[in-house]
Formats: structure tokens, C-alpha cells, sequence
């Protein structure tokens, strides 16, 4: 019963699409660039998150553990963490013109590689067929290297961004608490 399930799954996983979702919510109200930073901060622990699984599905392939439904179940979850991903990206893509420099920056460089991801959990979906070797082995293969790789950069880029970010705005508050203390 388990293994029906879990092939239904993987085949209703294969026949949905991966790519960015449309129709995406706006940013709050409220301040958007403390908004856009939570979601930057969202898309960063999601695409660690990405990272780690695609790694462990690669690492558990390469050992031979073909386990259709513990493949399936974690393609499954990196696909829902995809889709949230792609929904910010989306949100951040329609508040575009009330982002600072740096988050727009961090938008232009970080959509590609997660369209890079969404299309790479795509090919891993269909082409995990543990009972057949070849061509479609080294697809799977490629697939979760291709999105532990592109998962691992937008986390690079987006912590680097992040915490040059935090330093600056550190520096501004030192910078206005010392010409406070120097007009006193």
C-alpha cells in the first residue's frame, strides 16, 4: 500500500510543475524594507534548507539507496519549499520600487538560480526510476547535484548580502549616536 502511495505521489509530483508560481501575495503593510529583509531572510533558511536535502538525496543516491518513497517524500518537500521560495520572489519582484539597492541586487541575482533549482527538481522528479540504469541515473544525479549547487549559492549570496546589510545599518546608528554626542 505504501509503495502505491508513494508512487502516486512521485507521479503526481512529476506531472506538476515546479517552475515559480504565479499570483504571488503582496509585500504587508508596513515597512517594506524591514518586510522585503524577513523575506530575504525566508528565502535564505529555505534555500539552506533546499541545499541540505538535494545534498542528502544526491549522497543517498551515489550510496545506492534508491528508496522510492524516502526520494519521492524529499523531492516532494524541496518542491513545496521551491513554491514558497518562488512566491517571495515573486512578492519582492512586485515591491521591486520600494526595495533599497541592495535588495534589488539580491533579487536580480538570487531569481535565476532558483529558476536554476525549480528546473533541476524537475529533472530529478523525472528521472528517478531506481529500477533503471543508464541515462536516467546519471540525469537524477546531475538534477540534485545541480540544485544542492544553485541552492548553496543563493544561500551564500543572500547571508553575505544579509549581513553586509546588518553592518551597515550598525554603522549608520554609531555614525548618528556619535554626531548626537557631538552636537550636545
Amino acid at each position: 500500500m505504501n509503495r502505491i502511495y508513494s508512487l502516486a505521489a512521485l507521479t503526481a509530483f512529476t506531472l506538476g510543475s515546479v517552475g515559480l508560481v504565479h499570483g504571488a501575495p503582496k509585500l504587508k503593510a508596513g515597512s517594506p524594507t524591514t518586510e522585503a529583509k524577513a523575506m530575504f531572510e525566508d528565502i535564505d533558511a529555505m534555500s539552506a534548507k533546499i541545499a541540505d536535502s538535494a545534498f542528502q538525496l544526491d549522497h543517498m543516491f551515489g550510496e545506492g539507496e534508491a528508496d522510492r518513497e524516502m526520494h519521492g517524500s524529499m523531492l516532494m518537500a524541496i518542491k513545496e519549499d521551491v513554491n514558497k521560495v518562488g512566491r517571495d520572489l515573486q512578492s519582492l519582484e512586485a515591491a521591486r520600487n520600494s526595495l533599497s539597492a541592495w535588495e534589488i541586487a539580491a533579487l536580480d541575482q538570487i531569481t535565476p538560480l532558483m529558476r536554476n533549482v525549480a528546473d533541476d527538481t524537475e529533472k530529478a522528479a523525472r528521472a528517478f526510476t531506481p529500477e533503471v540504469a543508464g541515462p536516467l541515473v546519471r540525469a537524477y544525479a546531475d538534477a540534485t547535484a545541480g540544485i544542492a549547487k544553485y541552492a548553496e549559492e543563493i544561500t551564500i549570496l543572500l547571508r553575505n548580502r544579509l549581513n553586509l546589510e546588518k553592518t551597515r545599518e550598525k554603522e549608520q546608528r554609531i555614525e548618528h549616536r556619535l554626531g548626537e554626542a557631538s552636537g550636545s
